[in-house]
């Protein structure tokens, strides 16, 4: 979801210049300041996966990202923006594929983890000049807010299950 929601954020940077009234100077913040965050937060994964488990580590992942998206999308300013994309960067970069998956099953795990980062950037610009060209540029965040509830609930159903 973090790599496709970058290759459609990028595509919806004119368009919110053009609603928020920036200029590039301003609007690079947005996109700086989730990286900077995404890569922060990366090499702390480990740690906050050892100290307070991964699989708690995964749901509040998704509940983070989830938050961003939803913040992102209601957003009214670019200082909103980016004080969004923080906490969007901050769920979107906690990669754990590594962490959760056993020794026996990463390849096949890092294979459609990989499907997913070589498509999303291919994807994510059609699909976010769509929805920016046809719908509402807002969308391109609340899309993530379904996706990310379906997520949470399948974590917590496979818990419960015993799955994982």
């Amino acid at each position: 979801m973090s790599v496709l929601d970058s290759s459609i954020f990028n595509v919806a940077i004119p368009k919110k210049m053009t609603v928020f009234g920036d200029s590039t100077d301003q609007i690079e913040w947005v996109v700086t300041c989730y990286v900077l965050t995404v890569s922060i937060i990366i090499p702390l994964t480990g740690y906050l996966g050892d100290r307070f488990g991964l699989k708690k580590m995964y749901i509040i992942a998704l509940i983070i990202f989830t938050t961003g998206s939803t913040l992102c999308g209601f957003a009214g300013s670019t200082g909103t923006m980016i004080a969004a994309r923080v906490v969007l960067g901050i769920g979107g970069g906690m990669a754990m594929i590594y962490l959760i998956v056993p020794i026996h099953k990463r390849g096949v795990a890092f294979g459609v983890g990989g499907i997913a980062s070589m498509y999303a950037p291919a994807i994510g610009p059609i699909l976010g000049g769509y929805i920016v060209q046809n719908l509402d540029w807002r969308l391109i965040f609340n899309i993530n807010i379904p996706v990310g509830i379906f997520g949470i609930c399948c974590v917590y159903l496979f818990k419960m299950f015993g799955s994982i």
